[in-house]
C-alpha cells in the first residue's frame, strides 16, 4: 500500500482593515478582531504595559498562562475552504508585555 500526503497551499487572506478600538475589540467576534490584529501588533500599543493595561485594552483573553494570553482572530485566512482562526499572542515577561505576535 502506498500513501500520499497533498499539501496544498493556504490561501492568503484578503484582510480588510478597520482602526483599533478598545471598545470594538472588546464586544467584536474573530472576525472583527481579526481586521484590526494586524494594528494591535503594529502600533506598539501594548508594548511595556502591565497585564492589568492589557486586560482594560483587550479584555479576558480566550486563553492564558502565566506568560501568554491569546486572542483568537480571524484574519480571512482559509484552507481548503475553511475559515482558518489564528492568535494573537500577548507575552509577558516579569508581568509586562514583552512580545506581541499573530500566529496560526
Amino acid at each position: 500500500m502506498c500513501t500520499a500526503f497533498i499539501f496544498l497551499p493556504r490561501r492568503p487572506p484578503t484582510l480588510s482593515i478597520v482602526p483599533f478600538s478598545s471598545v470594538e475589540w472588546k464586544k467584536g467576534d474573530a472576525a472583527l478582531r481579526g481586521k484590526m490584529a494586524k494594528q494591535v501588533c503594529g502600533l506598539r500599543i501594548l508594548r511595556g504595559r502591565t497585564q492589568q493595561e492589557v486586560l482594560s485594552i483587550l479584555g479576558e483573553p480566550d486563553r492564558r498562562t502565566e506568560e501568554r494570553w491569546d486572542y483568537r482572530v480571524n484574519t480571512g485566512a482559509k484552507f481548503v475552504g475553511t475559515t482558518w482562526t489564528s492568535n494573537l499572542v500577548v507575552s509577558y515577561q516579569n508581568h509586562t508585555v514583552a512580545s506581541i505576535d499573530l500566529r496560526d
